[in-house]
């Protein structure tokens, strides 16, 4: 008899699983980007670089993403997201695979979206939008990204809240917890954020402060000392507070959309602070006559750190061959001055002098 009552039990809960699973995979979404070109830099390290890169145009990652109704105008929804190197097959960052986003969720159309899990600040998800590099080349970011307007510092054990959008406005706060037995401060980070999206303007706020994080000052400007704080080559510098702060706009004009942005970069021990300073301004202009599949890009920035300055300029050029398939080039130059600086554009190998030049070409497909 037991053998007789178990089999439609075991067969409706078969069923019950194969529906489950359905109904999961009909919620679940495959999306990534792939990116490579072929790069020329004048000084790399004390010679010309001819290179095939990945990820320059748009970061190369791969994710996945679902939501499900839970009724009552509540939906659930997870995002898992990994970057990787297409021209070497390599994850971005070995140690963590899900290194972009690892997050869980509720959202409400009224009440907002409580977030938690592993996840970039603000300065990336709402300021970074009018940067030059959007669109652009990342080599248009900021000097070693320290800002983080691109996505590659995220915060650990977070949970974000963001409200709903009201009339185009939207704001969030979000606390990354330490999880330290020294204390609740140690390793700690907070964010907060705010934008508006209209049809013509964007406006961006964020501001983020990190407990106990390092900089590769060392590698990025050449300091051999900061803030009383001896750093060999190949260490970092070790903070108390880690402070970054920005705000951005861009305004379409018919087929003209200038932009600025402005960002602060706050480094603190027990002997002081230092800022890095960065200023930026831009126009993108639609050559195709509003269809948006051709797009002209120019751009100059301009920042500062200790007595090292770095002024850039930068050109790009796309083209779509569909919604998900671009060719692209960008051309650009950072001329640095002041005592000891040399010339970096970001994710290349620094040059020997105060000058360097990049001209790429490269084929994006997203998907």
């Amino acid at each position: 008899m037991k053998k007789t009552a178990a089999a439609p039990l075991l067969a409706l809960m078969g069923a019950a699983t194969l529906s489950s699973a359905a109904l999961a995979q009909s919620s679940v979404q495959l999306y990534g980007s792939v990116d490579a070109g072929v790069d020329y830099v004048s000084n790399a390290g004390g010679s010309r670089l001819n290179a095939v890169n990945s990820g320059r145009r748009s970061p190369d990652r791969f994710g996945f993403q679902g939501s499900e109704d839970l009724g009552g105008g509540l939906q659930a929804f997870f995002k898992l997201e990994s970057g990787l190197n297409l021209d070497t097959g390599t994850n971005t960052r070995p140690d963590v695979f899900f290194n972009r986003y690892s997050i869980i969720g509720v959202r409400s159309a009224t009440l907002g979206t409580v977030t938690a899990g592993h996840m970039p600040d603000f300065m990336y998800e709402y300021v970074s939008p009018t940067s030059n590099s959007v669109p652009g080349i990342s080599s248009s970011f900021t000097p070693g990204n320290l800002d983080n307007l691109a996505n590659q510092f995220q915060m650990d054990n977070a949970i974000k809240y963001e409200s709903p959008v009201m009339g185009g406005f939207q704001f969030g706060a979000m606390n990354g917890f330490g999880e330290s037995a020294l204390g609740f401060s140690t390793a700690r980070k907070i964010g907060v954020g705010a934008q508006y999206r209209g049809s013509a303007l964007r406006v961006a706020a964020g501001y983020s402060m990190y407990h106990d994080r390092t900089a590769d000052v060392r590698g990025i400007f050449d300091l051999s000392t900061l803030l009383g704080q001896n750093i060999a080559a190949g260490s970092l510098f070790t903070t108390t507070k880690f402070r970054t702060a920005g705000v951005g706009a861009s305004y379409a004009v018919g087929l003209f959309t200038p932009h600025v942005l402005v960002s602060d970069v706050n480094l603190a021990n027990a002997n002081g602070n230092e800022s890095l300073r960065h200023y930026e301004a831009g126009v993108n202009i639609d050559i195709s006559g509003g269809s948006k599949v051709d797009l002209l890009g120019l751009s100059v920035a301009r920042s500062s750190f200790t007595t090292r300055h770095y002024q850039q300029i930068n050109l790009f050029a796309s083209h779509l061959f569909s919604k998900t398939v671009q060719v692209y080039a960008g051309l650009a130059r950072v001329q640095a001055d002041g005592p000891g600086a040399l010339a970096g554009l970001f994710g290349y190998t620094k040059s020997t002098t105060d000058s360097q030049t990049l001209l790429r070409v490269g084929f994006q497909q997203q998907f």
